[in-house]
């Protein structure tokens, strides 16, 4: 657990003096990239000249393009940089050579480096794929490295990186590129940061740029190592120490129950002649022997389960990272730190009581005394209520991850998405490049899919999961009022009837929109309606997004769309839908095609996505093979609506599983903790048991009075560990749904489970003290 937080949330980059490196942002804070903003050629060139803030800058373009191999096209990351980006980075290839200037001019075979997963999956050994070519969709490509597994730059994704002319054929149709810096010795972050962001706008004017312009500085590893899901990495770390510390506590318990047994032998040892020292260093070497024995086995099982937690992890998480999620030398740091712990917090109390004690005393006591001891009992029961607190805080912690994935997963979507499927190809440059063919090969493959047996219906476009297109921050005309100064987040869609009766949306007013219907007409949502309509019918109202686009006149009004919860922490309000009718495919062009500039910048494929539902779920792989043989040279993906829309809350489900799994475990950890502390107290008390029954007391007494001495144990350890997940439920409030920290069902449950633990754990003790005769237990001197 700590090797795959420390990939994805606590480590920085892995490149030399990470700490150096910074990528250009706005002015708001937003990395290149994800606002919009990009350096063209010409800035870069003049922060590449500010050499009192910089040592370089580098820049990149992340793209896809297609791998021509074995008849198949296979879909692949690229990343056009500047040759100098890995002497930047402080990386160079394990086979080949690094990227040079002169191979940034070469556009007719590119110049790449390529991952070793795709060399050995192309050529067997990578050395022998240094000076082979790849056959691509843009043309050749000449491989002159291949980089490690462990390079993953900007993320997990590429498995190419091209040489890049930031003035060349790779950036046209860019409006620039991603810039990367390291900074100058001696400079810190905070003076470099101040220093750009006065210079700004000077290097913007002499770059020519007509715009005012403004650029701050952002650790590289805040955009690429990046803090998605983070809270949900301390709830699994934090679950992970929980289950740690209740088989400390079993251990320690255990080691209490003989630890006065062993003293008595160490006090035969001191009264023979041997030192204290030696004793304790015999009794320190053993404890060091025995964890780490632990230790050694806990890092075989963690090699093993390395994969299966990757495995669990969500692609968004595993996929943006540039830190390979594996167990590198920190991991192993933090195994010897933490086993220390665990022999300290476990051993060491122990020795310590035995060999501090006084001779005479430990020379006296015999097992019953020593098992019956106040200060043994009391130290044994309050470890058996902080194992069944922290067993209970993560059970009750993960029925409420549970409820909250179930709430997500039961969120009303505002259509029926059951059995509805989408059916996505990825089209390389190459084929279908005109609209109107590209509707031709939609329109053959609805065709195919309306006559496959168990298909109700079937619809152009993509379904809708959370990722819509959005043109946020919209100015509103509506009717002849003035501008909405608020802005609202839009939605825009451009449908074909079929799309609403497909995914059963429904139209609450006014009419359907027609077949390739002009754009002056609109199906808006009900939220829409209501935000600029209020008490009013909408239908036939106009409205525009701004003083610069045409008036839209309401056709009607449909259902809202809820794609995901507006309430956790994070998520931006829903936009308001509105629906166009699709319009004809544009006719050809005249002119002859000429691609091959423009798709070598790769990045230039396109997507065919349509929906279709389904009488029964299982018909979804017929589905996928009709899709495959209708066109076999396209990657094609087919995935239930449901499906899709629950990886949006891969963080949440990834916590409930983890947190319910370590729940399991400690309960079965905190029974046996309590099925051993009630043996040996029952074995202690074996004499007060057998007076009790010699006087009179039922055995049916004797069974309640030692469970009921359990219960009592467990309800307060469950009061503690209620108490507990109800403040860590508080603390990670915002990333809950559906559910309260205090919610009465859980705590029921937990208190049952509660009760439950306590009366399987001691069933067995209890049935032991009262299995022998009274005059035997009174005769006994064990």
């Amino acid at each position: 657990m700590f090797a795959a937080a420390d990939s994805l949330v606590f480590s920085k980059l892995p490149f030399p003096d990470a700490d150096e490196l910074v990528s250009f942002a706005d002015a708001n804070g937003g990395r290149i990239g994800i606002s919009g903003n990009s350096v063209s050629a010409n800035l870069l060139d003049h922060w590449r000249q500010q050499h009192d803030i910089f040592a370089g800058v580098e820049t990149y373009l992340t793209k896809t393009l297609f791998l021509r191999h074995q008849g198949r096209h296979e879909r692949v990351t690229v990343v056009d940089l500047t040759p100098g980006m890995m002497g930047l980075l402080g990386v160079s290839p394990n086979w080949g050579r690094a990227l040079a200037d002169g191979d940034a001019a070469i556009t007719q075979a590119g110049v790449v480096l390529i991952s070793e997963a795709l060399a050995r999956r192309h050529f067997g050994d990578p050395a022998s794929a240094v000076g082979a070519e790849l056959d691509t969709t843009v043309g050749p490509l000449a491989i002159a490295g291949v980089m490690a597994d462990t390079f993953r730059f900007p993320s997990a994704s590429p498995m190419i990186w091209r040489a890049l002319d930031p003035r060349g054929p790779l950036t046209r149709n860019f409006s620039g590129t991603f810039a990367v810096a390291r900074l100058a010795k001696g400079v810190s972050f905070a003076n470099a940061a101040a220093m750009v962001e006065q210079r700004a706008a000077d290097v913007g004017a002499a770059a020519g740029r007509g715009n005012p312009y403004s650029a701050t500085l952002s650790p590289m590893a805040a955009g690429l190592v990046g803090s998605f899901q983070s809270r949900a990495f301390f709830v699994l770390m934090g679950a992970a120490f929980c289950l740690l510390a209740i088989a400390c506590a079993n251990v320690t318990s255990l080691e209490l129950a003989g630890a006065i047994s062993r003293s008595r032998t160490s006090a035969v040892q001191l009264a023979l002649g041997a030192s204290r020292l030696s004793l304790a260093r015999v009794a320190v070497l053993e404890s060091a022997l025995i964890f780490g024995a632990a230790g050694a086995g806990g890092w075989a099982l963690a090699n093993g389960g390395m994969s299966a937690l990757v495995s669990m992890l969500p692609a968004s998480m595993t996929q943006r990272t540039a830190n390979p999620i594996d167990l590198d030398a920190r991991a192993m740091i933090f195994l010897v730190v933490t086993g220390a712990g665990a022999w300290l917090l476990t051993a060491m109390p122990m020795a310590r009581r035995g060999f501090r004690a006084d001779l005479l005393s430990l020379l006296k006591l015999d097992d019953r005394t020593s098992a019956a001891t106040v200060g043994g009992a009391r130290i044994r029961r309050v470890l058996t209520i902080g194992q069944i607190s922290l067993a209970i805080m993560l059970a009750m912690s993960a029925m409420l991850w549970a409820r909250s994935y179930q709430s997500l997963l039961g969120l009303d979507k505002g259509f029926a998405s059951r059995n509805v499927a989408s059916i996505s190809y990825t089209i390389p440059p190459e084929f279908y490049a005109e609209q109107a063919e590209h509707r031709a090969f939609e329109g053959a493959l609805l065709a195919k899919l309306a006559n496959v047996r168990g298909v109700i219906a079937v619809a152009p476009g993509s379904p809708p999961t959370g990722a819509l297109e959005v043109h946020g921050d919209v100015r509103m005309f509506i009717d002849d009022r003035p501008l909405d100064t608020d802005g609202i987040n839009l939605g825009l869609r451009y449908v074909e009837p079929s799309f609403f009766s497909v995914l059963g949306i429904p139209l609450k007013q006014g009419r359907m929109l027609r077949p390739r219907e002009p754009l002056d007409h609109a199906i808006v949502s009900e939220s829409f309606a209501k935000r600029y309509w209020p008490g009013v019918n909408p239908v036939g109202r106009a409205f525009r997004q701004s003083n610069r686009h045409p008036w839209v006149t309401v056709a009607g009004v449909a259902g809202d769309l809820t794609l995901r919860p507006t309430g956790l922490k994070g998520m931006p309000p829903e936009p308001l839908q509105v629906y166009f009718a699709r319009q004809a495919p544009a006719p050809p062009r005249p002119v002859a095609r000429n691609p091959p500039i423009v798709s070598a910048a790769g990045g230039s494929s396109r997507f065919l996505t349509v929906m279709a539902r389904f009488a029964t779920p299982d018909l979804i792989e017929q589905a996928r093979a009709i899709a495959r043989r209708i066109e076999p040279r396209f990657d094609v993906e087919v995935s239930l609506v449901d499906e899709d829309h629950a990886k949006q809350f891969s963080d949440v489900r990834l916590v409930a599983r983890v947190v319910g799994g370590f729940g399991m475990l400690s309960l079965l950890v905190a029974v046996l903790g309590l099925y051993g502390v009630l043996t040996l107290l029952v074995s202690a008390r074996r004499r007060e048991i057998g007076i009790r029954m010699a006087l009179g007391a039922d055995r049916s007494d004797i069974r309640r009075m030692v469970m009921s001495s359990s219960v009592r144990l467990a309800m307060a350890g469950a009061l503690l560990g209620v108490i507990g997940a109800t403040a860590v439920a508080r603390a990670v409030e915002a990333s809950l749904w559906g559910v309260r920290p205090a919610e009465p069902s859980v705590v029921i449950v937990v208190a049952a489970v509660a009760i439950v633990t306590a009366l399987l754990a001691s069933w067995r003790p209890a049935m032991t003290a009262t299995a022998v005769d009274p005059s035997v237990l009174l005769r006994s001197q064990n």
